[in-house]
């Protein structure tokens, strides 16, 4: 037997081996140090096959391919992945391996990128250039591009265009519709809703690829929600979102790769992709979330809140369902991304879960929810952020635990600058609880922070706690849980950090709830009339209804008298929306006789 024949069963007998060892460390769920070993041999039955002797250029160039992927993918060991790179290189420079020679100039890009981002970007442009010239090339002109604007993605969108014009140039259909879905989540994670949504919108439902409508409709989704600018057409995406999830032929495909990015982070040729199910967790709590934030009119709020809630039960069990089942099997590094991925949105899932009880008021289940992410082995990273903290007093202050919230507040104020947020929000929960007896030190000191403070929310928060405290009964009527209920939505408000939809709602609450109480029948009156106006922009009935009797009464204690007609007119409009199938309001009607 000749030394090229030997040479041939030796590379075979190794490619097995290697084969053998990387599908075992696929299927590994046990120590880690037995993965590990078991990559560690791959590597190196790999590594003696690019140093066999009479190897051909072919030969060469895939297995430095796949050396340089299994380098990158479970190690950081960067300057063996460029060696073994530079040789398939430097070894590979011929037309008929020209496309493996492009997959390791690319692989090289990668690595380059670790240490210098203009350097890889100039690599990859001549990459790029080259790949033009290349037969069939739609798969490396896309894997290129998506290269070019993970490397771009710091630089802004115009950075990334001209790499997503690659792929809308390509010959394959797909490659289009790809670089459309690239280019829309771009806009997207640019703040650029409605450009995305244009861009969204001109492609096909129909794109021959499931996971394709899947992403289309998260897409639509996530801008809806962002521009809340038509609570039907959130719904609607929602609701094409969970279709397109449910369909058999992406359910089947559960375990496969899916080929649109959201984060393009490297490491190999297909870089990092949006699995299955991540696009599924992410649809249960974004159909949850369009449930939430719905700004139907007040008749249905009850309702929609109801829903929300059961689907962000359902986004919880199906997390935990799908962690169990996902972070078992597959190569470590998934695994473990997986696993953070599925802690993080176990998170949001609980956090959205007590948020939609504090907007129904009920804060024993809210605060079982928050409990639930402090107990949470996997969560307990999140017990100690302040934003955690800070929602764990605003429950325990509603259910009447002060000692235990005021001390969760003061520790915020230790631990957060006086120009954040929190340390605001936090203070006014201190001068809640405090009433009269409150420290006038800190009562000074938010003032001088809210006075002009960009944030709506937290103006009318300051706004909310000085009325609180003008009245010398406010710590008794605190009892009531109103004025409770209102700084506790604008906490959840303020750290979901979504737009707020409810500074009329409280608006009008302060002045129902807290205007009776004024000595000054003058300040009452123009309290009332103020959360009358704000109250018009609810397109509430029952709140106009209640505002409006509020103010009658009043200025009948003045000697005027509001006209009969604008009460009949008001009454109308209530009893419409009772006949419309507003049950909550069943026994209004006798009540406004």
């Amino acid at each position: 037997m000749d030394p090229s024949q030997v040479e041939a069963i030796k590379r075979a007998t190794l490619q097995a081996a290697a084969d053998e060892y990387l599908r075992l460390a696929s299927i590994h769920s046990g120590d880690a140090s037995e993965y590990y070993a078991l990559i560690s041999r791959a590597i190196a039955c790999l590594d003696a096959i690019c140093k066999l002797s009479t190897i051909s250029a072919v030969t060469l160039a895939d297995t430095s391919i796949q050396l340089a992927q299994v380098i990158l993918r479970e190690t950081t060991s960067y300057d063996y992945a460029i060696e073994v790179i530079n040789r398939g290189v430097w070894q590979s420079r011929t037309a008929a391996i020209h496309d493996r020679h492009l997959h390791l100039r690319q692989l090289l890009v990668y690595v380059t990128s670790l240490q210098s981002l203009p350097a890889a970007e100039k690599a990859l442009r001549s990459c790029l250039d080259d790949a033009a010239h290349v037969p069939n090339n739609s798969q490396i002109l896309y894997s290129l591009s998506l290269q070019g604007i993970s490397l771009s993605r710091q630089r802004g969108l115009s950075s990334i265009t001209k790499y997503i014009h690659y792929l809308q140039q390509a010959p394959d259909p797909q490659m289009v519709t790809l670089g459309k879905l690239v280019e829309s989540f771009e806009l997207v994670s640019c703040r650029q809703f409605q450009p995305a949504l244009s861009c969204i919108s001109n492609i096909h439902e129909d794109s021959g690829c499931p996971m394709f409508s899947v992403m289309r409709s998260l897409c639509q989704l996530t801008c809806q929600l962002a521009l809340a600018e038509d609570a039907k057409k959130t719904q609607l995406c929602a609701d094409q979102l969970m279709e397109a999830l449910s369909r058999k032929d992406v359910a089947s495909s559960s375990n496969a790769v899916f080929r649109v990015p959201l984060s393009v982070t490297g490491g190999d040729i297909k870089i990092q992709w949006l699995g299955y199910p991540e696009a599924c967790v992410l649809g249960y709590l974004a159909a949850a979330m369009a449930d939430l934030y719905d700004q139907d009119n007040a008749g249905t709020k009850s309702a929609r809140i109801n829903k929300a809630i059961e689907g962000f039960k359902i986004a919880v069990s199906k997390i935990q369902s799908m962690r169990e089942s996902a972070t078992t099997v597959g190569p470590l590094p998934r695994r473990r991304a997986l696993s953070s991925f599925f802690d993080s949105a176990q998170e949001l899932a609980l956090f959205y879960l007590a948020t939609s009880y504090c907007f129904k008021s009920d804060w024993a289940k809210g605060y079982k929810a928050l409990l639930r992410i402090q107990a949470s082995r996997s969560l307990a990273h999140s017990g100690n952020k302040p934003w955690f903290v800070y929602l764990l007093g605003c429950f325990e202050q509603a259910l009447g635990k002060l000692a235990q919230a005021e001390a969760k507040f003061r520790q915020i104020r230790q631990q957060t600058p006086r120009t954040n947020d929190l340390y605001i929000m936090a203070s006014l929960n201190i001068l809640l609880i405090g009433g009269d007896n409150s420290d006038r030190n800190i009562l000074d000191e938010v003032s001088g922070l809210c006075k002009n403070h960009p944030s709506m929310l937290i103006r009318d928060a300051f706004l909310l706690v000085n009325l609180v405290l003008w009245d010398d009964n406010s710590l008794s009527r605190l009892n009531d849980g109103h004025q409770i209920s209102g700084i506790a939505q604008y906490s959840s408000m303020l750290i979901a950090r979504l737009p707020s939809i409810v500074s009329p709602q409280i608006a009008s609450l302060i002045a129902y709830h807290c205007a009776p109480y004024f000595s000054s029948l003058e300040k009452t009156l123009g309290i009332a009339k103020t959360g009358f106006v704000v109250t018009s922009k609810l397109n509430s009935p029952l709140w106009m209804y209640m505002m409006y009797k509020l103010v009658a009464d009043l200025q009948a204690q003045r000697g005027n008298k509001i006209p009969e007609a604008k009460i009949q007119q008001l009454k109308d409009m209530l009893h419409r929306n009772i006949s419309n199938g507003l049950e909550q309001y069943d026994n209004i009607g006798s009540k406004l006789q």
